[in-house]
């Protein structure tokens, strides 16, 4: 288990160091799965599972956080799916 965990940490350590030029950065990104909050979903539902997509009040979203502000009223937060270049 300590030699696991140092080798993981030396491997965060030295892609930490390592100095990446702009496209490279953006290469990475491009490549990661990103989601935007965009809102709440208040009906009780059971079917929901986190980050699967599902129909949220007629919409295709993203359930976050289901089922874990139930006293608040709130059934899950919902997110849509977004690309790097939505945002550069």
């Amino acid at each position: 288990m300590e030699e696991r965990l140092t080798a993981i940490l030396e491997s965060f350590v030295q892609e930490k160091n390592i100095e990446l030029s702009e496209d490279d950065v953006q290469r990475r990104l491009i490549a990661r799965e990103l989601y935007e909050v965009t809102g709440v979903c208040r009906s009780p539902r059971d079917d929901l599972e986190e980050f699967t997509e599902s129909t949220i009040d007629g919409k295709k979203k993203f359930p976050l956080l289901v089922n874990q502000y139930a006293k608040e009223g709130i059934t899950c937060y919902t997110m849509d799916r977004r690309s790097f270049v939505d945002w550069w």
